[in-house]
Protein backbone atom coordinates (compact mmCIF):
# COMPACT_ATOMS: atom_id res chain seq x y z
CA UNK A 1 0.00 0.00 0.00
CA UNK A 2 1.22 3.51 -0.76
CA UNK A 3 0.64 6.53 1.39
CA UNK A 4 0.52 10.05 -0.09
CA UNK A 5 3.11 12.48 1.24
CA UNK A 6 1.92 15.43 -0.87
CA UNK A 7 -1.20 16.92 -2.40
CA UNK A 8 -0.82 15.75 -6.01
CA UNK A 9 -1.18 17.36 -9.42
CA UNK A 10 1.92 18.24 -11.42
CA UNK A 11 3.78 15.84 -13.69
CA UNK A 12 2.95 12.58 -11.98
CA UNK A 13 3.17 10.30 -8.99
CA UNK A 14 6.62 9.42 -7.67
CA UNK A 15 7.57 6.77 -5.10
CA UNK A 16 9.61 7.61 -2.00
CA UNK A 17 11.89 5.39 0.10
CA UNK A 18 14.08 6.72 2.92
CA UNK A 19 17.23 5.13 1.40
CA UNK A 20 18.33 3.88 -2.01
CA UNK A 21 17.95 0.18 -2.79
CA UNK A 22 19.80 -2.17 -5.16
CA UNK A 23 18.38 -2.81 -8.62
CA UNK A 24 16.55 0.52 -8.76
CA UNK A 25 17.26 4.02 -10.00
CA UNK A 26 17.27 6.46 -7.07
CA UNK A 27 17.17 10.23 -6.87
CA UNK A 28 18.68 11.24 -3.53
CA UNK A 29 17.15 14.61 -2.66
CA UNK A 30 18.98 17.19 -0.56
CA UNK A 31 19.09 20.88 0.20
CA UNK A 32 22.07 22.96 -0.86
CA UNK A 33 22.96 26.58 -0.35
CA UNK A 34 21.66 27.20 -3.85
CA UNK A 35 18.37 25.32 -3.49
CA UNK A 36 16.88 21.92 -4.25
CA UNK A 37 19.52 19.44 -5.36
CA UNK A 38 19.78 15.71 -5.96
CA UNK A 39 22.13 12.96 -6.95
CA UNK A 40 21.14 10.11 -9.26
CA UNK A 41 22.14 6.69 -7.89
CA UNK A 42 22.30 3.95 -10.51
CA UNK A 43 23.25 0.28 -9.99
CA UNK A 44 26.88 -0.24 -11.04
CA UNK A 45 26.13 -2.75 -13.80
CA UNK A 46 23.62 -0.37 -15.34
CA UNK A 47 25.82 2.74 -14.98
CA UNK A 48 28.59 1.41 -17.22
CA UNK A 49 26.07 0.47 -19.91
CA UNK A 50 24.47 3.92 -19.73
CA UNK A 51 27.80 5.70 -20.15
CA UNK A 52 28.56 3.65 -23.27
CA UNK A 53 25.16 3.65 -24.96
CA UNK A 54 23.14 6.65 -23.79
CA UNK A 55 23.43 10.31 -22.94
CA UNK A 56 26.16 11.46 -20.52
CA UNK A 57 25.28 10.97 -16.86
CA UNK A 58 25.18 13.98 -14.55
CA UNK A 59 28.14 13.80 -12.18
CA UNK A 60 27.59 14.32 -8.47
CA UNK A 61 24.95 16.66 -7.09
CA UNK A 62 22.91 18.60 -9.66
CA UNK A 63 19.63 20.50 -9.70
CA UNK A 64 16.60 18.47 -8.67
CA UNK A 65 15.02 19.00 -12.09
CA UNK A 66 18.07 17.66 -13.98
CA UNK A 67 18.43 14.68 -11.65
CA UNK A 68 14.77 13.71 -11.86
CA UNK A 69 14.58 14.13 -15.63
CA UNK A 70 17.67 11.99 -16.17
CA UNK A 71 16.48 9.35 -13.68
CA UNK A 72 13.10 9.02 -15.43
CA UNK A 73 14.89 8.58 -18.77
CA UNK A 74 17.22 5.89 -17.40
CA UNK A 75 14.47 4.03 -15.53
CA UNK A 76 12.32 3.92 -18.66
CA UNK A 77 15.24 2.91 -20.89
CA UNK A 78 16.46 0.14 -18.57
CA UNK A 79 13.13 -1.09 -17.23
CA UNK A 80 14.11 -0.47 -13.61
CA UNK A 81 11.95 1.03 -10.86
CA UNK A 82 12.55 4.64 -9.86
CA UNK A 83 12.47 5.87 -6.26
CA UNK A 84 13.11 9.23 -4.69
CA UNK A 85 15.14 9.07 -1.49
CA UNK A 86 16.73 11.40 1.02
CA UNK A 87 15.20 14.62 2.35
CA UNK A 88 11.54 14.57 1.31
CA UNK A 89 11.15 18.26 2.23
CA UNK A 90 13.00 19.00 -1.03
CA UNK A 91 9.98 17.77 -3.01
CA UNK A 92 7.84 20.54 -4.48
CA UNK A 93 4.15 19.52 -4.49
CA UNK A 94 3.68 21.39 -7.78
CA UNK A 95 5.73 18.58 -9.42
CA UNK A 96 3.23 15.89 -8.42
CA UNK A 97 2.48 13.40 -5.69
CA UNK A 98 5.21 11.89 -3.56
CA UNK A 99 4.00 8.48 -2.41
CA UNK A 100 5.59 6.42 0.34
CA UNK A 101 6.50 3.05 -1.20
CA UNK A 102 5.89 0.36 1.41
Amino acid sequence: MEQSLSAGGGVGDFRYLPVAIDKAISVEMQWSGTGRKAQVIIPHDVASDIEQNMVPMPKGVVSMEVALGFAVYVAMSCGLPLYLTGDKTVWNELWGSLLLAI
